[in-house]
């Protein structure tokens, strides 16, 4: 798919959409309004490495981006994604074009794209915003650091079950429209693999699958089968953004309260062990 395939809105939807739009005082917003475009994105849809295509900030409004990682081989993981609650391409305000890998919108929907000059003038002359995105990334990281943990500790189901239960938070939704080949090259695994964690799941009557289709049946239980690193992201979350966290996790079923430091390691070694 290609830019041209994109919808462009005349006006901008409500920017309470996005988080950092949201966060903007009204008077920056009014500012950064025109350099401001609003789109449809096309589930599948891949933002070019190219210069064009990274001199633009994303923002999701509803659509969520996968980054992903990719070596010369051709072989790809998933880096992070990406929701309403953040926003890529920060690499733009650094005068740095590409990434060494892709970013594909695995659930469709609308975005707005800025462009970062003077549009990237404009967000960093607000103290709080700047504050905002350098912890957004700052906790990116973070993220990246435990998704290599997850992957050599964590059985394949366990984090089928993370990544699916993630995708309910950033979607609000039970449906999601991917295929066993797509998960596996986001998991970093085989189709077959993907296939047979999820035939365990289906079995459980935990979720349903058509071709291309997952109905998400019964989230709570599918949380209970993530791995601990699920709480782990939570708490992580809560340190970087103390007044944002309850919002954002609302639809994790069964979620507890972050946990203290301590609390958390001695959660993450029996996770390990088991």
């Amino acid at each position: 798919m290609n830019a041209e395939q994109w919808r462009l809105h005349d006006h901008l939807s409500s920017r309470s959409d996005n988080h950092f739009l949201k966060s903007l005082p009204e008077d920056a917003y009014l500012r950064l309004r025109p350099f401001l475009e609003t789109f449809d994105v096309p589930n599948g849809y891949v933002i070019p490495n190219t210069r064009a295509a990274y001199s633009y900030l994303y923002f999701p409004l509803t659509c969520v981006l996968n980054i992903q990682g990719e070596l010369t081989d051709g072989a790809t993981t998933e880096v992070a994604t990406i929701g309403r609650y953040g926003f890529f391409g920060v690499n733009a305000m650094m005068g740095v074009s590409g990434m060494g890998g892709s970013a594909i919108a695995i659930h469709g929907g609308r975005m707005v794209r800025l462009r970062n000059l003077p549009g990237g003038s404009i967000l960093m002359s607000v103290p709080s915003i700047v504050r905002d995105m350098l912890r957004y990334f700052v906790f990116r990281n973070h993220l990246a650091t435990m998704a290599v943990i997850c992957q050599r500790h964590h059985s394949l189901e366990q984090r089928l079950a993370h990544w699916l239960t993630m995708m309910r938070i950033q979607t609000r939704i039970d449906d999601l429209d991917v295929t066993h080949e797509q998960l596996g090259r986001l998991l970093g695994v085989r189709r077959e693999g993907v296939s047979e964690a999820m035939k365990h799941l289906e079995v459980a009557g935990i979720v349903s699958q058509t071709r291309g289709h997952l109905h998400l049946a019964d989230p709570s239980r599918l949380r209970h089968h993530a791995c601990g690193c699920l709480d782990e992201s939570r708490a992580i979350h809560a340190k970087f953004f103390p007044n944002r966290t309850l919002d954002f996790w609302e639809l994790l079923p069964g979620s507890a309260p972050a946990a203290a430091p301590n609390e958390r390691r001695e959660s993450a070694c029996v996770n390990a062990r088991g």
